[in-house]
């Protein structure tokens, strides 16, 4: 099967380790050597143009997430959407938004925005999808209408932010099963107590049916949908910016205690939440109308450069450009797991 019979793939391409260029030029032929998409982060169309220097050769136009700060009702924000639309229209694939609380309190201004700024992408020659990232942690009852309401506006459409999802499902089924107490307060050394182990399983294992649901909810609008992939835990221990998401799909949860053991646990996902994921919109949709980001953040290991040294020479401590290349080796893992799920999720529609 032809790398371009798949959807589109792509993974998190940012400099979140500190380093000089020299992290993103090794990103960059990493990427080139997996085929696997760029999804930047600009909050400009000079930092994109910077960036789009760095952009992988592999004939995949890059999928841009705009400032997570971006509101639709505020003037200079819609703008910014189709300023970046008209200047870089064929070089990129889509824009990404979050969503945010006015999609619920001033839905119908946030509608009628919306109508405005598919109107103009329909006057362009090469409109990219602008999608709307769930983010906020509204109601997913709220965020599955609103695209029911406006599937009309074949140019917007919805990001499906599995960890999210995952993550408020878990804190809204912990507390109903424990009398309103939130999970993120719950100490590590309590899990040792199998009642408690149970609850906190239970809420766990509660994300992927509701993720599942949201997916099965939007996909038949045959509205443009694209899936920010991570995995998550509330206790994920290895966070550099103290998240429990945005994680791989590959592996356990090890937790340590304060006694020096370990409690082992499953994450939201595993391996098998990332199949049903990928088969729930493989089934549902025509898959040019579908897409990937891994979104998975780096955790701190660290990877022997190997071929990339050479990117290095000028570095005397090589700490960063390791921890670079874990993430990218993480990102590479989880990529290969990926396309295996959608080569068998098309096979098996095939089959049909």
């Amino acid at each position: 099967m032809n790398i371009m019979d798949f959807p589109p793939v792509y993974g998190l391409f940012q400099k979140r380790i500190e380093g000089d260029d020299s992290l993103l030029r090794m990103a960059s032929q990493y990427f080139n050597e997996i085929c696997l998409g760029a999804q930047f982060y600009a909050g400009s169309k000079d930092e994109l143009n910077w960036l789009l220097g760095f952009n992988p050769l592999n004939n995949r136009p890059p999928l841009i997430h705009l400032d997570r700060n971006l509101n639709l009702l505020d003037r200079q924000g819609v703008d910014l959407i189709i300023d970046f639309a008209k200047s870089f229209g064929k070089r990129i694939f889509g824009l990404v938004i979050h969503d945010h609380n006015e999609m619920a309190s001033r839905r119908d201004k946030y509608t009628e925005i919306l109508g405005r700024i598919n109107a103009s992408l329909n006057q362009m020659e090469y409109p990219p999808h602008l999608y709307i990232e769930y983010a906020v942690g509204l109601p997913v009852e709220l965020f599955i209408s609103f695209f029911k309401e406006i599937k009309e506006l074949e140019n917007i459409g919805a990001c499906i932010d599995t960890g999210h999802i995952g993550i408020k499902q878990i804190r809204i089924e912990y507390a109903r099963k424990s009398n309103g107490n939130d999970i993120y307060n719950v100490p590590a050394s309590d899990l040792t107590i199998p009642e408690i182990q149970e609850g906190y399983d239970l809420a766990v294992q509660s994300a992927l049916p509701v993720v599942l649901n949201v997916i099965n909810e939007l996909t038949i609008l045959n509205i443009p949908i694209h899936y920010h992939l991570h995995d998550g835990h509330p206790l994920w221990p290895h966070s550099v910016y103290g998240l429990s998401d945005h994680i791989s799909f590959l592996g356990e949860i090890t937790i340590p205690l304060e006694d020096g053991k370990n409690i082992i646990m499953k994450p939201m996902f595993g391996e098998y939440g990332l199949s049903q994921i990928v088969k729930a919109s493989i089934n549902k949709i025509d898959t040019r109308q579908g897409s990937y980001t891994l979104e998975i953040h780096p955790a701190g290991q660290r990877l022997p450069l190997g071929k990339y040294s050479c990117l290095f020479n000028h570095w005397r401590d090589l700490n960063n450009a390791e921890q670079m290349c874990h993430w990218l080796n993480c990102l590479g893992d989880n990529h290969q797991l990926l396309m295996l799920e959608i080569k068998n999720a098309q096979e098996e529609i095939q089959r049909k």
